[in-house]
């Protein structure tokens, strides 16, 4: 969705990755220069679809900003969308795990759809550049979940917690109905 450069928008008119169904694979990666620039699509920088989509791994990318990660491409609508997915992993909590999801003209990442459970978001900067240090908000919420159960926010061990700053709506918005047992820890 950006130009070769990572500095300016070259939208792909819907999500700039799609897995439905998908399940076992890895978006980027901890080693340098495995992570990718995910921003300026027409619709979700990632969206995961159905509950076939389980076991993905994404860490290491700059989703919704310029390959500086200094400042907003938004995707038009979330960072990461997963949608009726199970057992999925979004950042991580060694070192180069975590993502950058900032800038997306929606939430930075939403869980919904019935059935959503068992993913888990750690060690991401959402909301900031890649400091952690300056506000690049998503214009709705940082974290969305909705209508979902049994999903993790971040850890309590070094490394698991997100830094959820600088959103124009809320941190983390938990919506109904059925949004139980989800877990927002460090």
């Amino acid at each position: 969705g950006t130009t070769a450069s990572g500095a300016s928008i070259l939208a792909n008119q819907d999500n700039g990755i799609e897995l439905a169904p998908a399940a076992g694979n890895l978006i980027g990666g901890t080693n340098s220069g495995a992570g990718n620039v995910i921003s300026g699509n027409g619709q979700s920088g990632i969206y995961f679809l159905y509950s076939t989509s389980t076991n993905n791994l994404v860490e290491g990318n700059i989703i919704g900003l310029n390959a500086a990660g200094a400042a907003a491409l938004p995707n038009h609508e979330d960072g990461v969308t997963l949608y009726e997915t199970v057992g999925n992993i979004v950042g991580g909590a060694t070192a180069g795990a975590g993502n950058t999801i900032s800038g997306n003209t929606e939430s930075g990442v939403f869980i919904w759809g019935a059935g959503a459970a068992g993913n888990v978001v750690l060690g991401n900067y959402i909301g900031t550049d890649v400091t952690g240090t300056k506000a690049v908000p998503n214009i709705t919420n940082g974290i969305t979940l909705e209508g979902v159960a049994n999903n993790i926010i971040g850890g309590t061990v070094s490394g698991a917690r997100n830094i959820i700053s600088g959103n124009k709506q809320e941190g983390v918005d938990i919506l109904p109905p059925g949004s139980v047992q989800n877990y927002i820890e460090g």
